[in-house]
């Protein structure tokens, strides 16, 4: 129920208690953990806008629309937030940011986000010490390139977007990186 980008391992059916003949169907068994499963619960949306995104119906391309901002103190983490293109059709929009909401997103990237500059802090201050806030940037978009040449990751996994949000961010690059 994420955003099919890493995925869950058990099989569920939106909506089963309430749609019961639907769970049989193939196409509406999902791959949930049993958070999202949780999180999901048993009621139908009230309203289209309420209604969570179904990975094999809604295909929302390859444009970019999770967005990322650094949050500048010690310890670095970042926000993430839904950015829609202005091409989408403002029920998608909706769909996407109530999904974005109701599984806790922000928060989900959030911690994986911190875990992950922990660990590449080492890293970015090496950079650093070899070619200052441009090398550190360098660094990161070279990295974000990398993770986005892979197969499976697309344009809103959360990596290349926290990448570029930390290459993007000035105070990350000359101070932040440098921080324990």
């Amino acid at each position: 129920m994420l955003l099919w980008e890493e995925a869950c391992s058990s099989p569920s059916c939106p909506y089963e208690s309430i749609f019961a003949l639907l769970a049989v169907v193939p196409t509406n068994l999902i791959p949930a953990c049993s958070d999202c499963n949780k999180t999901k619960s048993d009621t139908a949306p009230g309203c289209a806008e309420e209604q969570t995104l179904h990975p094999y119906f809604d295909d929302l391309g390859d444009v970019q629309w999770l967005g990322a901002q650094v949050v500048e103190q010690t310890p670095v983490f970042l926000s993430f937030f839904v950015n829609t293109p202005p091409s989408w059709e403002s029920l998608l929009a909706a769909r996407v940011r109530y999904h974005f909401d109701v599984f806790g997103l922000a928060a989900l990237y959030g911690a994986q986000a911190s875990s992950f500059i922990g660990g590449l802090q080492g890293s970015a201050r090496r950079q650093h010490t070899l070619g200052g806030a441009a090398a550190v940037r360098d660094f990161l978009e070279d990295l974000a390139c990398s993770w986005e040449e892979g197969e499976t990751i697309g344009p809103n996994h959360w990596t290349p977007v926290a990448l570029r949000a930390l290459a993007s961010n000035d105070w990350f690059c000359s101070k932040g990186c440098l921080a324990p």
